[in-house]
Parts: C-alpha cells; structure tokens; sequence
C-alpha cells in the first residue's frame, strides 16, 4: 500500500492545556481508520491539522504529492440561499472539468445521497439531511483521503446504512 499521509512527533495544545504530544503514523491508500476518544480530547483539531487548516505547535504532517482532501467538520455550514445542488457545483468550482462532466457528477452524487429535491435550500434540510450534504459536498471532489469529523452526529439508522455504503 503507498502511504498518503505521515504524521511525525505532532505535538499541539489549546492554551496551556496539551490535547496531545508526540504522534506519529501514517495513513496508507485504502485504509479506513477511526479515532476514538473523550470529548475535549483533540480529535477534532488532530483532524483540522491533518487536513491542513490548522499548524501544530511542534511536529510535521507531510501528504503525498497532489494529496486530495476533503474534510466534513462537526457541524456543516452552508452559505445563506445554498440549495442542495448549488452546494455540490460549487465544491466542483475550482476542479478543471467540462459542464457536461460537472453536471453528470452532480446527477450521480444526488441520487447516490438521495436528494429528491435538487433546489431545496440547504438551510431547510433536517440535521441528518444537512450532514448528508456536507458529506457529499467532499465525497463528489472524489478526495484520496475523506477526513469524517463526527459523521453519524444527525443520522438516523437509514442514513447511517446509507453512509456505510457510500463508504465501501
């Protein structure tokens, strides 16, 4: 397996209090790996770093050349009048593709997730339909590592079946 992340001697803290030291691992293509822990533990910042929105106090994430990836935050936001496909071209905005491949990749990622409704406005969606988009808004940048903070917070039983599958 090639790896697509190496994690080496993270250390990072919010203030003085330290959420960890010294981590090193790496992430290798087709592993699905899942971080378990306390709330307040870090899990959310190591997740932030490794994405690369974040710099640790001490330490070094390094991803393999032209690493893609996405990130699904805790809690989704969505831009005031977004609707359920305006939210995935806009994801698909900075990739060098044609309209008519833009508009297949929506086609398909609206009815793998299941959105009925095209031009619902996101801000209407129920929690779990809402973490939905924020899923597939990453899942259709087709990323090399789709990094899910928190992803069944808001699903239900079938929306969490429905994530398993997306994910095999």
């Amino acid at each position: 397996m090639a790896t697509l992340l190496s994690v080496r001697e993270l250390t990072h803290a919010h203030g003085t209090r330290p959420l960890f030291r010294n981590l090193t691992f790496g992430i290798d293509d087709g592993e699905r790996i899942g971080l378990i822990g306390p709330n307040g533990a870090g899990k959310s910042t190591l997740l932030r770093l490794i994405a690369g929105f974040d710099t640790p106090n001490s330490g070094s994430v390094s991803a393999r050349r032209g690493l893609r990836v996405g990130h699904v935050p805790q809690e989704e936001t969505f831009a005031d009048g977004t609707t359920v496909e305006s939210a995935l071209r806009d994801a698909l905005a900075a990739d060098p593709i044609d309209e008519s491949e833009r508009s297949a990749r929506v086609d398909v990622v609206l009815a793998r997730c299941g959105f009925d409704d095209r031009t619902q406005n996101a801000a209407t969606l129920s929690g779990g339909w809402r973490k939905r988009l924020a899923i597939a808004r990453e899942w259709i940048r087709e990323p090399d590592l789709l990094l899910l903070d928190e992803p069944t917070n808001h699903l239900d039983i079938a929306g969490v079946e429905w994530l398993e599958g997306l994910l095999d």
